[in-house]
C-alpha cells in the first residue's frame, strides 16, 4: 500500500506530521485550506518514539471534508 493511496495531504514540520484523508476534496483545495484543517480536531493523535527513547515526533490524523 502506497501512503499516496491513503492520504490526500501529508504537512510536516520540526514538531509534528499531519495526515489529512478528504474523500471529496483535491490536493490543490486542501493546500488553500490548511489553517483550518490544523485548527480541526483530530481523528487520531499519537506520538513515535525511537527504540532508543532519544527522540520522538507526534503525528496526527485529520478527516477533512
Amino acid at each position: 500500500v502506497n501512503i499516496k493511496d491513503i492520504f490526500t495531504l501529508v504537512l510536516a514540520d520540526s514538531k509534528k506530521v499531519t495526515f489529512v484523508i478528504s474523500p471529496s476534496k483535491t490536493r490543490g483545495e486542501l493546500l488553500e485550506n490548511h489553517t483550518q484543517i490544523l485548527d480541526d480536531e483530530s481523528i487520531l493523535r499519537k506520538m513515535y518514539v525511537s527504540r532508543d527513547g532519544k527522540r520522538g515526533i507526534f503525528y496526527e490524523v485529520k478527516l477533512y471534508e
